[in-house]
């Protein structure tokens, strides 16, 4: 029916269709933060919560596909300022 299951499978379409390469990682969110930083997106799996969308946990039940493309981090210090 469509469904995409596996990180494997999905990077495998990626590829076939941009002639990119993509690689399957661990989620370590240390490599995440690195990886956006360089400009890649990041596929990750999560479910969705069938009455607000919004991610939620119910055991692959709802599962889906997330792209991150960036990231945004709260700055608490008087003296920070936006950065481009």
């Amino acid at each position: 029916e469509g469904e995409m299951f596996r990180a494997t499978d999905l990077a495998q379409l990626a590829a076939d269709a941009t002639g990119h390469g993509f690689v399957v990682l661990p989620m370590d969110p240390s490599v995440m933060v690195q990886y956006v930083m360089q400009g890649l997106p990041l596929f990750i799996a999560y479910d969705r919560d069938r009455k607000t969308s919004t991610p939620c946990m119910s055991e692959g039940k709802s599962a889906h596909w997330g792209v991150i493309r960036g990231f945004a981090v709260q700055c608490h210090d008087a003296h920070s300022r936006l950065v481009a």
